[in-house]
């Protein structure tokens, strides 16, 4: 264990880490049904690759079929490939009959063509190859006049005769992208070009796809018919697909691009296991901060270690912009600039070229500007995720994880940048290693812990964190006390992708399978003739579409917590070239709070994380996930506050009231609220009020009321807090009818001042247990807990519940105004008791979400924060964010429902009765 005031380490013992095989998705026969299906497992020995161990056997002009190869990152793949292609193109022992073979290499990105083509002229002297970055169209009438240009491989008139071709998969495909109809006619007659040639010259084309996975996104329905030109032309031989990563959507693709080879499948499949002589060191720096703050002590002292260390670096970022703030903090820190000048490093800026333009050059001094990694300098940026390889010894290589909150519904994956599909791009990462080396991985403390197994959740690698002092804190996650909540976090096998798509599909098309049903009758009876055609996606289109979204959107193990991957996965040794050494990360700092000044620090806690341009899109998301977020962040440092400064941690009530108040104040624009909680004293200091119990309530009662069930999830904890305070909405407007009275003399409203005040029980039984029983489950609720309300109730002791619940909800529901005392005639007597009343006003509900909403993720709109017309940079702590006035065009009805429920059969309505 090593110390100073910047960052702790902790070097993990091998006995911490779980020794669980290495999980992959695997390809097997109930996949491909239709297809002519075969498998060869193949063993790869440590130090050995794949050009060792396939032999040549399916070179073979006579078989056309799919091959897939499935191994390991670092098994030479590439080289693979490449020896595959140059066996056809260049034969040991050719055939007099035997074609002539074209080779089209398809690959993901546009930054890994240029690497493969000078790979394959490596490997193939003399061969030509088009340049698919430059291509030109120049007649062949025009040779004469531009007769270099005109026998350029890059003129896709001549280059179409090229054996060997290398293009994205997109290009392959015919796909324009998102914002064209159709592809560009230059690449268009290039492809034409090359099947044109091929078919009439009686040549055969080999296809080779890398990195299939990073593609699958360009086989939709209307482009496959494009891969079907190669087959209709008579052309296309076989196909080669080979991935380290393949997923479910992966297999849809293999599928399609079988049944172009006479449906045959031949797959090679390589059990997943570490290479020792090569087991790079992983190292995990957790920061306890969502913001990245490169220029701070901790992640300057950070790299002043590495650099000092190593003496080579890389440094992959998420995002382009804090790729380009580490290399601006490498020119402008004195002490980080001294040492890469001394390592004599060249820097350069790994990002895609469009970004350039936007850049001062000037402002970056001998930096190098390249979309592409380039081998001998230190590279800093977003383009070397995959198909490079960093083989480097004695080099450092950083991978800078998204600060992004977990990806929300609706697939919306928060900017995660390079790592937005998931945990594939972070295997991937960790790969470009392919000499031993320092791994170093800086991400946010996750908020969960992936569970291994529901219901058992010790039984593996979580039992061995509480002894890692920099991961105490995790140990603190509730996962016994409410597991249906983290379900999402529980580890799901990668064998269980299938199921679980399947499921989800069959979940979305069983709700519309009615109308489904009627439309295929219509169509079958040529009811629908000449309307436009309607078909339901089937399974695998949503399986291409949707399905790996909705899994890394939902589940922590495929992507939705990245950094609970990377806990699990390292401490479960899951890594091919790499293995878990050490967690870093920064120590606790301890602050201390006066008396009457926890608001300001909470506010300026807030604004250190929040109010910046990296994080400004935090207030588009919804109370509870920034509320969480706030709250890990409040706790990553020891706090000491007022009460003799003794130290505070989350189970203490008083302070966690307090952290309520100030986001209602913070993030909402309740006027009542704001008005109870946001006083100042003389000397216009902003006093500490914690919130109160009874206004939570009111709070959720409206939250409850505006969700909808078009937003129903499969979170058992959102929903027993949504159906709990839709009952206690049920008993406000019961109450409102049983207990409020209007004096005849004033019209004044009153209620009796305690329970015991009613001659006899006003509820019916039925109303009195669904009473009981609803408090009860809202004393369940982990945030209202804080209050410490009803700690004493007894459900058992009908009545002294009642007479608890009736003295807080009286509180709760209506405002005091006075007091006053009444003759109430005692029931089958002419006598009357003198009994004491309290005049009220009902306290109206929150309108839409001006109350603080911690039951529930929701879809965030901004206006429904703030009450009509009220100032926001005056009711907003952080009103600086907005100078305007927010005017609800819907009215309140639009957000609540009709006032009238039925309960035991009855209906009670929101109305208030006057006694005789």
């Amino acid at each position: 264990m090593e110390n100073n005031q910047y960052n702790t380490s902790y070097d993990v013992l091998e006995t911490e880490i779980f020794e669980k095989p290495i999980d992959y998705v695997k390809l097997t026969e109930s996949d491909f049904f239709g297809l002519e299906f075969s498998k060869e497992p193949i063993d790869i020995p440590s130090g050995k690759y794949l050009t060792d161990v396939i032999k040549p056997n399916f070179y073979n002009d006579k078989v056309s079929n799919t091959v897939v190869i499935s191994s390991s990152v670092g098994q030479g793949k590439s080289t693979f490939a490449i020896q595959v292609a140059k066996n056809y193109i260049l034969p040991k022992f050719p055939r007099p009959d035997a074609p002539v073979y074209t080779v089209i290499f398809a690959v993901p990105y546009k930054s890994l063509i240029n690497q493969y083509i000078s790979l394959i002229q490596k490997e193939i002297n003399h061969i030509k190859i088009p340049d698919y970055n430059n291509l030109v169209e120049i007649p062949y009438k025009e040779r004469g006049i531009n007769s270099e240009k005109a026998s350029s491989p890059n003129n896709i008139n001549y280059g179409k005769r090229s054996r060997i071709h290398v293009m994205t998969i997109n290009c392959l495909l015919g796909n324009p992208g998102d914002d064209a109809m159709e592809q560009s006619s230059i690449k268009s007659k290039y492809l034409e070009g090359i099947i044109d040639y091929a078919k009439d010259k009686g040549r055969k084309i080999i296809l080779i796809f890398d990195e299939i996975h990073a593609g699958i996104q360009n086989f939709k329905q209307e482009l496959i018919f494009n891969l079907w030109k190669f087959k209709t032309s008579g052309v296309l031989h076989k196909s080669f697909i080979l991935s380290a990563t393949f997923n479910e959507a992966s297999k849809t693709v293999i599928n399609y691009l079988a049944e172009l080879t006479d449906k045959k499948l031949h797959i090679y499949e390589s059990v997943r296991t570490q290479q020792t002589e090569k087991l790079s060191n992983l190292h995990l720096f957790l920061t306890r901060k969502r913001n990245y703050k490169f220029e701070s002590d901790e992640y300057v002292e950070f790299f002043k270690k590495i650099i000092k260390e190593h003496q080579h670096l890389n440094i992959l970022s998420y995002s382009k912009d804090n790729a380009i703030k580490i290399v601006q903090l490498f020119l402008n820190n004195d002490e980080l600039k001294s040492l890469i000048q001394d390592k004599k490093w060249k820097i350069n800026l790994s990002i895609s070229e469009d970004n350039f333009e936007s850049l001062d050059k000037n402002n970056f001094e001998n930096i190098e500007f390249e979309g592409k990694f380039l081998k001998d300098y230190c590279n800093i940026g977003t383009m070397f995720s995959t198909g490079i390889s960093i083989e480097h010894e004695d080099s450092a290589y950083v991978i800078i994880l998204p600060n992004s909150f977990p990806s929300s519904k609706n697939f919306n994956n928060n900017n995660l940048g390079i790592f937005s599909n998931g945990t594939i791009p972070i295997i991937q990462s960790l790969a470009r290693a392919r000499e031993k080396a320092d791994i170093y991985v800086i991400m946010p403390t996750p908020t969960q812990l992936i569970i291994p197994d529901i219901n058992d959740p010790y039984n593996s690698y979580i039992h061995k964190l509480p002894n890692i002092p920099i991961l105490e804190e995790l140990k603190e996650t509730n996962i016994e006390k409410d597991l249906d909540y983290y379900s999402e976090y529980s580890q799901i096998g990668l064998g269980e992708q299938e199921a679980i798509i399947r499921v989800k599909y069959g979940l979305i098309y069983a709700d519309v399978k009615k109308e489904i049903d009627l439309v295929l009758e219509k169509t079958d009876t040529g009811e629908r003739e000449y309307l436009p055609s309607l078909r339901y996606p089937s399974k695998d289109e949503f399986m291409l579409k949707w399905g790996e979204k909705f899994l890394y959107s939902k589940y922590a193990i495929f992507g939705k917590d990245l950094s609970a991957y990377m806990i699990w996965a390292a401490f479960n040794n899951q890594f091919v070239n790499c293995r878990l050494k050490s967690i870093i990360s920064k120590p606790t700092e301890e602050v201390v709070i006066e008396d009457g000044h926890l608001h300001d620090y909470l506010y300026n806690l807030f604004m250190d994380i929040y109010n910046s341009e990296e994080h400004q899109n935090k207030f588009e998301i919804c109370d509870y996930i920034l509320y969480k977020d706030f709250e890990r962040n409040i706790f990553s440092n020891t706090i000491s506050w007022a009460n003799n400064y003794t130290q505070i941690y989350k189970s203490n009530k008083p302070f966690q009231q307090h952290i309520i108040a100030f986001f209602q104040k913070a993030i909402k624009g309740n006027k009542r609220l704001h008005d109870n909680y946001f006083q100042k004293d003389q000397s216009g200091h902003v006093i500490d009020i914690p919130f109160k119990g009874e206004d939570y309530l009111l709070c959720c009662m409206a939250n409850a009321l505006i969700y909808s069930n078009e937003q129903l999830t499969n979170n058992a904890r959102e929903n027993n807090l949504i159906e709990t305070y839709l009952n206690l909405y049920k008993l406000y407007q019961m109450l409102l009818e049983k207990i409020v009275f209007i004096k005849e003399n004033n019209g004044k409203k009153y209620i009796y001042s305690n329970f015991n005040s009613f001659s006899e029980n006003p509820f019916s039984d039925f109303e009195t247990d669904f009473i009981i029983r609803t408090i009860v489950n809202i004393m369940k609720d982990e945030s209202y807990k804080v209050f410490r309300k009803f700690d004493s109730l007894n459900p058992d002791n009908k009545n002294d519940a009642l007479v608890k619940i009736y003295k807080e909800l009286k509180k709760t529901f209506f405002i005091k105004t006075g007091k006053s005392h009444i003759d109430k005639p005692i029931p089958n007597t002419d006598q009357t008791e003198n009994i004491n009343i309290e005049y009220i006003e009902i306290i109206e509900l929150p309108k839409k979400r001006t109350g603080i909403d911690l039951l529930y993720k929701y879809e965030y709109v901004r206006q429904e924060n703030y009450d009509d017309l009220v100032l926001l940079n005056e009711c907003d702590i952080i009103g600086q964010e907005f100078d305007m006035y927010i005017q609800s065009t819907q009215p309140l009805e639009d957000y609540m429902p009709v006032s009238t429920i039925t309960l035991e059969g009855r209906e009670y309505k929101n109305e208030i009765r006057t006694i005789e």
